[in-house]
């Protein structure tokens, strides 16, 4: 089976890319210079890490260079610790001697439009792209990749991990996760923009189920990204104040367990297509290969692309929409939504697959319209306001999800990913205390959702203040607001930067039924008693999670390192700013 995490991918499959080697590197992408010693530097452009194949190999048509060659070398696998909930064996390869001969991979044809992969193999694609699922033997090597560009395929889709999945797969299901970046609640075609071109997003919307109430765990990357993975509120792996830098020392501990590792230990391979964003560290201990991804295809910190400024689009989508590098970026990612559903449908997988699409936190509005649209939401990125956690999300499975315009607006989250994806794929959950709750009742029916409340952090969270805001059922307390740089430039001074802490006692109260704009204060004309008693229900519910919640070590605190900067030319000095890429 496949998991694949776009921002992440994951399969389970009979046969997959073997250990050590890397595709040679597309245009606008160098290779990776490695240094095996501690210290070590790469390029800041895609990488990709993997285990071993022989030189002249294919993989799905692409021309393998062998990790020995000069400028590329694998990834040093760190030592791992015992994972925390799960023992080590999971995570770990198989001996050598345990391992299938992988054979011949069969080619793969690229097409304008999109991409067409031979029958027998299913592949699974993604912006941040999780993973597929196909049944493999336990013991196969499984790989990651650079890409090559293939002419014909839009950019974007260009450096996306394909698994090639050989054998029938098993009634167990694939899982594609597709994470934009600072995409916001109103970008969406389907989610109210009258110019947004994303018709394979809203087509997904028109035949799966779309959420009106689903929210991020936080408003900035780093933390938004650790929460989904491990089904637990950031502090609690230290993923806070803050995002990652790419000098950073500290990055997700290894003692969490990934929704990778999970499924992993079910039998699935699993792959991390794009920003990561969650940490390097010595010897890259923090990558993706060593938080249960079999392939990782992407850079390890922000690549400030795509939806995130600045914006890239290629020729092919350049001034292509009505909304600028905005909208021209958006229109691509949306391309590669759509390339990765016909791939899924070549391969005969569409109806084995959930395909779940959402953002990371909210769009970012600094630059004004070069920033994403929250819609009628107040605020975006790094503020509790409902534009900055609020996100567009998606799910679609032709097999199980009923099409035919299915819209919920149950409360759901990315850290209800884990346990849902656990749940479905008949795997144990890891035995630490987790923030999420399954949600597939609401993904195959009426049923209503086991989440009855979300708690907003700030980037830089602390036990003192704890959750600036809670949400139960249909009403949001905000206890502290402050305004970000990120949601500068709006018409809303309540959003901007130089905006400061502002305590609220008693807390703003808002019905975001009737108000999702967060409006109208309910207790601007006083407090009967149906608001009072409303008042200690959520109060109640946040001190209970507040005596619950646990802050790890804060990893961003550890610092920086210049020296763990990728640099493309690794024995520069000084450092970063030697590291100019020709």
């Amino acid at each position: 089976m496949p998991l694949l995490y776009a921002n992440t991918l994951c399969s389970k499959s009979a046969q997959a890319p073997t250990e050590g080697s890397l595709l040679q590197a597309a245009p606008r992408s160098l290779p990776v210079p490695w240094d095996p010693a501690p210290g070590a530097h790469y390029n800041s452009s895609f990488l990709g890490s993997s285990r071993r194949q022989k030189a002249g190999s294919s993989c799905l048509g692409w021309k393998l260079v062998p990790a020995t060659e000069e400028g590329q070398g694998p990834f040093p696998r760190a030592t791992q610790p015992q994972r925390r909930g799960l023992p080590l064996a999971s995570t770990r390869p198989a001996p050598a001697s345990s391992r299938g001969s992988p054979g011949p991979a069969p080619p793969l044809a690229a097409a304008r439009g999109g991409l067409q992969l031979p029958k027998r193999p299913a592949a699974a694609l993604g912006h941040m792209v999780l993973g597929v699922r196909a049944r493999y033997r336990r013991g196969l090597p499984g790989g990651s990749a650079m890409g090559q560009r293939v002419p014909g395929v839009p950019w974007a889709v260009a450096f996306l991990a394909l698994l090639a999945l050989r054998g029938a797969a098993a009634a167990a299901p694939n899982f594609v996760l597709v994470l934009a970046d600072d995409l916001g609640f109103g970008d969406l075609g389907s989610y109210g923009h009258p110019s947004s071109a994303t018709p394979h997003l809203d087509w997904m919307a028109s035949r799966g189920l779309r959420f009106t109430d689903f929210y991020s765990s936080s408003s900035v990357c780093s933390p938004s990204r650790a929460a989904l993975l491990t089904g637990r509120f950031q502090m609690r792996s230290g993923v806070y104040p803050g995002v990652f830098s790419p000098g950073s020392r500290g990055g997700l501990p290894l003692s969490e367990v990934t929704i990778a590792e999970v499924l992993k230990a079910a039998g699935y391979a699993t792959a991390m297509v794009g920003k990561w964003h969650l940490g390097l560290g010595m010897n890259a201990s923090f990558l993706p290969i060593h938080q249960g991804f079999d392939h990782f295809l992407g850079v390890p910190y922000s690549h400030d692309q795509h939806t995130h400024y600045p914006q890239f689009a290629s020729q092919e989508y350049t001034g292509q929409s009505q909304r600028g590098p905005f909208g021209d970026a958006l229109a691509e990612f949306d391309g590669s939504v759509g390339q990765l559903l016909q791939a899924l449908k070549d391969n005969g997988l569409a109806n084995t697959t959930l395909v779940f699409f959402t953002s990371d936190n909210g769009p970012s509005t600094l630059r004004m319209a070069r920033g994403g649209s929250s819609g009628l939401l107040k605020c975006g990125k790094g503020t509790t306001y409902e534009g900055g956690m609020r996100e567009p999300a998606v799910a679609y499975w032709p097999g199980r999800i009923t099409p035919g315009e299915r819209v919920t607006h149950e409360l759901a989250s990315t850290l209800d990913v884990l346990p849902t994806l656990t749940a479905l794929a008949g795997a144990a959950l890891p035995k630490v205390a987790l923030d999420g709750y399954d949600l597939s009742p609401v993904l195959f029916g009426s049923g209503k959702s086991p989440r009855q409340t979300m708690f907003f952090f700030p980037p830089s969270p602390d036990p003192l203040h704890g959750p600036f805001a809670v949400r139960f059922g249909k009403y949001k307390a905000h206890y502290f607001t402050q305004g970000s740089l990120h949601s500068d430039t709006t018409p809303d001074e309540a959003c901007h930067g130089l905006t400061p802490l502002t305590p609220h006692l008693p807390p703003l109260l808002f019905d975001l039924e009737s108000d999702p704009a967060e409006n109208y204060d309910l207790l601007q004309s006083g407090v009967g008693p149906e608001l009072l008693q409303v008042l200690k229900e959520i109060q109640l519910h946040k001190v209970l999670f507040e005596q619950r919640m646990e802050f790890g070590e804060s990893q961003i605190r550890k610092g920086r390192d210049p020296a763990l900067q990728p640099c493309c030319v690794p024995n520069c000095t000084p450092k970063p700013s030697c590291c100019h890429c020709s």
